[in-house]
């Protein structure tokens, strides 16, 4: 009797061993699958490419997009999908302007890059 329990065991700790191995195979695989899809989704971002001057605020979006080395297009795009280039869009999360920036995020991104120093006239307000 003890050796036939002995046996069970063993048997279910092959298994258990087994469905170790097989799920760590296909959690490798499913890493590897996404990461590949990762690359090709974000391979287009870093070629440059303009967007059309009939599109609002090509100019600003072609600017910009070439100073931080990522696609106008990109950019666009996300404004699209935020604002539909309405400029004083504002969500029920307290996200405004063309990209929908939280005031909370633009301040702590701001005293970092010092994007807004007082080179135009005025105070750096929302508008």
């Amino acid at each position: 009797m003890r050796r036939k329990l002995l046996t069970v065991w063993y048997a279910l700790l092959i298994l258990f061993c087994l469905e170790l191995v097989t799920y760590g195979a296909v959690g490798f695989m499913a890493d590897y699958y996404h990461k590949l899809i990762w690359e090709r989704f974000n391979a287009g971002i870093k070629e440059y490419r303009e967007v059309n001057s009939s599109l609002p605020y090509a100019d600003f979006i072609n600017r910009a997009s070439r100073a931080e080395g990522i696609s106008g297009q990109v950019v666009a795009a996300v404004i699209q999908a935020e604002s539909s280039f309405q400029p004083r869009a504002l969500s029920r999360s307290g996200a405004y302007g063309l990209m929908q920036v939280i005031p909370s995020t633009w301040r702590q991104v701001n005293n970092q890059i010092k994007a807004c120093t007082g080179r135009h006239a005025g105070d750096c307000t929302s508008d």
